[in-house]
């Protein structure tokens, strides 16, 4: 803790400088800080903070010997999990100075996620046992467990509500998860220093797979926003056709309806209808939708026959019929659309996170130039990786812009995220933090570059998870997903009701608790989605041990909690079809006819205006 004051100014810039190694710190160590201020209002100052800022010790490649036994040369990848560590440490300090209903919902949101983070880090742990034969050892399976061990702390003490008592045990966890991750940086210097010899040809190749990783994310960027182009033209033509069909619906029930007109009306929009079903199972996201236009132009061709037969009455119901084909069909071009819009903002974090990987790299390579300078060749190249580096980070500021603009007319909440995500990583000067890096390289300033290049890998990590938070601001659960959830707890309890009668009591209860996990996971999937506490609780509850419940009780109480979950699905399934309908009545049917001259009349006189 340090503090200083000041005269009364607008602007006062203060600095300090810390004494890492006299503080007794040292490789693998973490030390988050931030910064507080406060102005000179009496009786009461107001305060002001920064973001939680971490500092974390590597070790030096000099001290690092080449040797080392199977379990230090223990490989992976947990940067996500400190990524996500960061942020829950961030929210507490955000919601501790929050009060009531706010400071609720975010001590919700923590323990949520916190209970994910401490699944997340014994699955990984679990993945890297079996990747490494089961001869991984100290220190990991030790900073594991303890990792494990103080978020299911700090997740107890969140539940209680004591957020400040919570930030140690996750301080502790986040420490566990570096060190961690500082012995994998260590086992790279170790692998790096024995394989001297083959360094430039494997330098060469590693950056010709990152040229062709970036070749492949922004053509995956390029298709993901032609597919939702495509997507929304194909729903614009649908929308037309409803509208046609409703028209035809109308006229088919008036007393003096031309049963030849209609027939014609009718063929010609089954011919239309099948043009676009052509168009749409051309694709795969488009398979539902043109099964649904497929059973539409069945319905339209019966139509169109009745009708020639004069017969008004069948005409209409073969009418009714593709009507609800056909907004069947806009449901499921709808869903699709959704899933294409996640999918987009999706690969925009994942491109953020691997820049920012890649600039955490490139400070590394700064770190090492600043105590051995490189040769001309090796300094020119780190200029063109920084370079390259910053054009990226250019790119991808504009197609975040590009993708909020295509998602403002139907998701304009994601979109507003987006932009704020955008315009936060100007605010922190991301670009100028690059371009500072290349300018430091140039004149060999290779310390200098280094910090500019941290801050700007930091920012980008940021980006990466203001671009996923923005993902949720989409429709959280789309109707086939409702859908396919609805048969899988029907699937499940049926697996359940044949293990109760099973007479092997040890199989029957492994049955019933393979049942309750797999249930468990979808429903944690789904409550994360839909930001559901009702499908979070029983999901919690399923993961629960049965104990010594006999496999008849276990199997009861378990097809109770898929009864109520299921109950839960159909409350979503039904306010989703219903917001749906009202939509789908808004963007393609007329107005009621006693307004329709009312209407007219309006639209006339403003284009006379």
């Amino acid at each position: 803790t340090a503090t200083a004051a000041a005269p009364a100014e607008l602007e006062w810039h203060y600095s300090e400088l810390w004494d890492l190694p006299a503080a007794g710190l040292k490789d693998g160590d973490l030390l988050s800080c931030h910064v507080v201020v406060a102005d000179n209002r009496q009786p009461d100052p107001q305060t002001a903070r920064t973001e939680i800022f971490f500092v974390v010790v590597r070790p030096e490649p000099e001290s690092i010997d080449a040797e080392g036994n199977e379990s230090q040369m223990q490989k992976g990848d947990i940067s996500d999990l400190l990524a996500e560590a960061k942020r829950l440490l961030r929210l507490t300090w955000d919601a501790m100075q929050q009060i009531d209903a706010e400071r609720a919902r975010s001590s919700s949101e923590l323990l949520r996620d916190l209970k994910q983070l401490e699944l997340d880090v014994r699955s990984r742990f679990h993945d890297m046992q079996e990747e490494a034969l089961g001869m991984m050892g100290e220190p990991f399976t030790t900073l594991f467990a303890r990792a494990s061990q103080e978020l299911l702390e700090a997740a107890k003490m969140v539940e209680r509500a004591l957020l400040e008592e919570g930030v140690a045990p996750q301080e502790r966890a986040l420490a566990a998860l570096t060190q961690i991750e500082n012995e994998m940086v260590k086992n790279a210097m170790r692998s790096k220093k024995a394989k001297s010899g083959d360094e430039q040809g494997e330098g060469e190749e590693q950056e010709q797979q990152d040229k062709q990783q970036q070749q492949q994310q922004q053509q995956q960027a390029q298709s993901q926003q032609e597919k939702i182009n495509r997507l929304k033209k194909q729903r614009e033509a649908l929308q037309r056709l409803i509208g046609r069909q409703e028209e035809i619906n109308r006229e088919s029930r008036r007393a003096d309806a031309d049963a030849d007109a209609l027939a014609g009306k009718q063929g010609t929009l089954h011919n239309d209808t099948s043009d676009l079903r052509r168009d749409i199972q051309a694709s795969p996201e488009g398979k539902d939708a043109a099964e649904a236009l497929n059973r539409a132009t069945r319905e339209m061709d019966n139509g169109r026959m009745a009708f020639g037969r004069e017969d008004l009455r069948s005409g209409g119901i073969h009418g009714t019929r593709s009507l609800a084909a056909l907004v069947s069909a806009l449901r499921a071009l709808e869903d699709a659309l959704r899933n294409a819009s996640a999918n987009q903002i999706a690969q925009l974090a994942q491109q953020a996170d691997q820049l920012s990987q890649e600039q955490q790299e490139a400070a590394q390579a700064s770190a090492e130039a600043a105590t051995q300078p490189p040769d001309a060749g090796t300094a020119k190249a780190m200029r063109e990786k920084q370079n390259e580096l910053k054009r990226q980070s250019d790119e991808l500021m504009q197609a975040i812009s590009q993708a909020a603009e295509s998602l403002q007319d139907d998701y304009p909440e994601a979109a507003k995220a987006l932009r704020a995500a955008a315009e936060q990583s100007r605010q922190r000067e991301l670009p100028a933090h690059q371009q500072r890096a290349i300018n430091a390289l140039l004149y060999k300033r290779y310390e200098r570059a280094r910090k500019d290049q941290v801050d700007a890998a930091n920012y980008l990590q940021a980006l990466a998870m203001d671009l996923q938070n923005a993902s949720a601001q989409l429709p959280p659960i789309g109707e086939q997903d409702l859908r396919e959830a609805l048969q899988q707890l029907g699937e499940q309890a049926e697996k359940v009701s044949q293990a109760m009668q099973d007479q092997n009591q040890q199989r029957a209860s492994q049955r019933i608790e393979n049942a309750r996990q797999s249930t468990a996971d979808m429903l944690q999937r789904l409550a994360d989605a839909g930001k559901d506490m009702r499908l979070q609780q029983l999901s919690d509850d399923l993961r629960l041990p049965t104990g010594d419940a006999s496999p008849s009780a276990a199997g009861a109480e378990s097809i109770e909690r898929f009864r109520a979950a299921a109950a839960v699905l159909t409350q979503h399934l039904e306010k989703l079809l219903v917001e749906r309908k009202l939509s789908i009545r808004r963007q393609v049917s007329p107005p009621p006819a006693k307004y329709q001259r009312l209407v007219e009349e309006y639209f006339k006189s403003l284009s006379r205006e």
